[in-house]
């Protein structure tokens, strides 16, 4: 449920303001922290098909009780190599 469906609901009186205040506190529907990603492993150091360097790392973890599987990649800026003009 987004923000204004919650204050939509509260507002037409099908929410208390305590119901819609909890489920703000929680953050948007889905929404997970990164700090929660745990098993992911370890950032490892990796060259990407377009040339770029970076770093990657993946796993699989349970959010909200579903199993889901993660790749993360972080892409070093400006670590393409320049292509020479032939």
């Amino acid at each position: 449920m987004s923000q204004s469906e919650i204050l939509s609901a509260i507002a037409s009186g099908t929410m208390t303001v305590e119901e819609g205040s909890a489920m703000m506190s929680k953050g948007p529907a889905g929404c997970v922290g990164i700090d929660k990603l745990t098993g992911i492993g370890d950032l490892v150091p990796k060259t990407f098909k377009t040339g770029s360097r970076g770093y990657w790392a993946g796993g699989k973890v349970t959010i909200n009780g579903e199993r889901c599987q993660v790749t993360v990649t972080v892409t070093v800026i400006g670590s393409k190599p320049v292509a020479s003009a032939a």
